[in-house]
């Protein structure tokens, strides 16, 4: 078993809460935590992050040493459905940075590449404290990356590894940071 980056169950709960009628969100913040405590008892799970040792995670774990323009790939952070996070370093400007590539499509490649880029484009207008800064994108060798700041410290995963357990009160702050 592996834990998925952003679980479904969390992802209705989290839809729930952002619906446009009042009368189809949550009524009481109970009735919130009702439906959040199952969403995230699968968090908690210490499970393995979903890598896979397909032909398209062996393709990006070639990256990883290779120079894309200023930027001198390194580790492989993450693997997603969609794609990769390496951790870079712009050696002209001198600054660690992310690099988000799109993994070989199980879909239309088209249709993906114009997802990805669209991605690119709405983080890119995002000013917030909560989501990374989008330096700029481009494509190395047909597959597309988004380079974006890089956030030293540890993921979401990595704290319920060590805490097995969130409290609700860090849980609602996790989930409020999210959603904001």
């Amino acid at each position: 078993d592996c834990v998925p980056d952003f679980p479904p169950l969390l992802a209705a709960v989290i839809d729930r809460m952002l619906r446009k009628n009042p009368e189809e969100r949550y009524q009481s913040a109970e009735e919130f935590l009702d439906a959040l405590a199952p969403a995230t008892r699968r968090l908690e799970s210490p499970a393995e992050p979903c890598v896979s040792d397909d032909t398209a995670t062996q393709r990006l774990r070639r990256l990883t040493g290779i120079m894309i323009g200023t930027l001198k790939v390194g580790e492989l952070l993450g693997v997603g459905t969609t794609g990769a996070v390496f951790k870079a370093f712009d050696e002209k400007l001198k600054r660690a940075v992310a690099i988000k590539v799109l993994k070989a499509p199980t879909i239309d490649i088209h249709e993906s590449q114009k997802r990805f880029e669209r991605e690119a484009e709405t983080a890119a207008k995002l000013d917030h404290e909560n989501v990374t800064h989008v330096y700029s994108a481009g494509s190395y060798e047909g597959m597309p990356f988004i380079v974006m700041q890089f956030v030293d410290g540890g993921t979401l995963r990595n704290l319920l590894k060590t805490r097995h357990r969130l409290d609700v009160r860090l849980a609602l702050n996790v989930v409020r940071q999210a959603l904001l």
